[in-house]
């Protein structure tokens, strides 16, 4: 079954030489996928991810965040940090988030329980409509070969209001370098629009 792969940089926030790592990183990511031919863009807000991963074949999304981006079940605003709740086909499918951010500081449910919805083992602690969903903390992220395998698309977020200046910057320039697709959108990104998942 295959996967899509969301990227937010504000993953290179919290790694040592951040910069350097995203660059070898989101390099790599876009010549193997052009080599590959697996569809590739770009959004400003994670948010505008929604329609390509619901359009996608996958039944797996991985997420590499600094922020879990998931809302418990019943979210009430698509914003960046619950368009993963608003995910069609979620019930059938595995949400996997991997993050560089302590657990507790990117765990987006806690901003509606007091409760983390992700756990450090066991089963998730709040309701989710995803069938199942996981998470990995790691500075080091797997190999782009790896995670390209059974991926049907990619997409890539800059998250201006999280994403460091000089990441912000170099994703600008990769996504140019590339001739990307891309969605601009806000920079302020506290906004949300109410909306009940499907």
């Amino acid at each position: 079954m295959s996967h899509f792969l969301s990227v937010d940089i504000d993953y290179w926030n919290l790694v040592d030489n951040g910069l350097d790592y995203a660059d070898a990183f989101l390099d790599r990511l876009a010549y193997t996928a052009k080599l590959q031919d697996i569809p590739l863009s770009a959004v400003m807000n994670h948010q505008q991810m929604l329609p390509h991963v619901s359009a996608s074949s996958a039944r797996t999304l991985i997420n590499i965040d600094t922020h879990s981006d998931l809302a418990p079940k019943g979210a009430e605003v698509l914003d960046c940090g619950s368009w993963v709740a608003y995910v069609p086909w979620r019930r059938q499918g595995t949400y996997h988030w991997i993050h560089a951010s302590e657990l507790r500081d990117g765990d987006c449910s806690l901003a509606v329980y007091s409760t983390p919805m992700f756990r450090n083992t066991g089963r998730p602690a709040a309701s989710s409509d995803w069938r199942s969903i996981r998470h990995r903390t790691t500075s080091s992220l797997p190999a782009v070969s790896r995670l390209l395998k059974d991926c049907s698309g990619i997409c890539v977020c800059s998250s201006p209001d999280y994403a460091d200046g000089d990441l912000y910057e170099y994703f600008t320039q990769w996504r140019r370098e590339y001739n990307l697709p891309y969605k601009h959108g806000r920079k302020n990104e506290d906004y949300g629009r109410m909306l009940r998942p499907s």
